[in-house]
């Protein structure tokens, strides 16, 4: 049982963080517009919809996988697949060498949110791929 309260509160803390990462993005561009800078407003509100669904996503893992429990594979890939790729679409949105990331620019910066989801995405990727290895294995 420590193993689905331990993967929900992750999902739960990443939920928030990128709730308000989507709310921070909106915000900036709601700004931008103000100001008449429309190409960063376009730049931000590109983000605050990538961000958005993100969020939405880990909180509806959390009562799926809470109600299934070991009985579906589904939700656990859906985390590792979905965090690896957060990852690497974070990863080339940093990298000042590589592709970039389409509509969304270079991004330089680093804060808070950036950090404690990388570090939480740490957590959850072992634990969910271990769920996932649980649920392969255990009879409903």
């Amino acid at each position: 049982m420590w193993k689905l309260i331990a993967i929900s509160v992750l999902l739960f803390s990443l939920g928030i963080i990128y709730a308000i990462h989507a709310n921070h993005e909106y915000q900036g561009s709601v700004t931008d517009a103000n100001n008449g800078d429309a190409t960063a407003s376009f730049i931000k509100l590109a983000e605050f919809y990538f961000f958005l669904p993100i969020a939405i996503m880990h909180f509806i893992l959390i009562p799926w996988i809470l109600k299934k429990k070991y009985s579906s594979q589904v939700p656990y890939l859906i985390i590792i697949f979905g965090t690896i790729s957060i990852f690497v679409i974070y990863m080339f949105s940093k990298d000042p060498d590589g592709p970039g990331v389409p509509i969304v620019h270079l991004d330089t910066t680093t804060d808070w949110k950036d950090l404690t989801s990388k570090i939480l995405q740490a957590c959850l990727l072992p634990l969910a791929g271990y769920m996932l290895h649980i649920s392969k294995t255990k009879k409903p």
